[in-house]
């Protein structure tokens, strides 16, 4: 029920997308819970991709559990996330938040957008976004680019039902300007010089 245009489901999108980078920095706040998380965040922040590697093959450390990926999105370098993705089979580049199961090397998750707090409706808005959702959120060229180049789903949907484009759509929204010719301007501009 939007114009032509769809700014209805801009405006849904970009509501969306503040709303869970608002739970993520929440989420980032609470991960100090256990010392495995630390280790991780420590790891990725550090560039220290041996170690990251060595706590997801020697310590049993889900790197997708723990949102690893979704975490080094939103807070490390486009090394950092081209390096977790060419860790073979450790990383799913379109591992989306929320869907993890219990198992081992399950401890918790670096990089959780959900909230316990939410209602229903808030919580599969934001259940169910990848890390190509969390870069386009972010508007950064070089993380959607990363992240399209190894495979990533552009056309992966948040439980609320949210393309990675339609959150970037929101964010590069344009705006008309009073300098805008109509085109008619233009094709009377092409009469007068021929």
């Amino acid at each position: 029920s939007g114009n032509k245009y769809g700014y209805n489901h801009s405006l849904e999108a970009e509501a969306v997308a503040a709303a869970a980078e608002a739970e993520a920095e929440a989420a980032m706040a609470a991960m100090a819970e256990t010392s495995e998380m630390m280790r991780l965040k420590q790891g990725l922040e550090c560039m220290d991709m041996e170690m990251v590697r060595m706590m997801a093959m020697g310590e049993g450390v889900d790197l997708n559990a723990a949102e690893a990926l979704h975490y080094a999105v939103m807070r490390c370098s486009r090394e950092v996330v081209k390096a977790l993705l060419e860790m073979q089979g450790l990383v799913d580049v379109n591992h989306r938040i929320g869907r993890r199961g219990p198992g081992p090397g399950s401890v918790g998750s670096v990089g959780s957008v959900g909230n316990d707090d939410d209602d229903d409706d808030d919580e599969k808005q934001h259940s169910g976004m990848s890390a190509l959702h969390l870069a386009a959120m972010m508007g950064s060229a070089d993380m959607i680019a990363v992240l399209l180049d190894h495979h990533a789903d552009p056309t992966a949907t948040t439980d609320g039902g949210l393309s990675p484009l339609d959150i970037l759509r929101a964010h590069i929204q344009p705006t008309p300007t009073p300098t805008q010719q109509p085109t008619g301007h233009l094709t009377h501009h092409a009469h007068a010089h021929a």
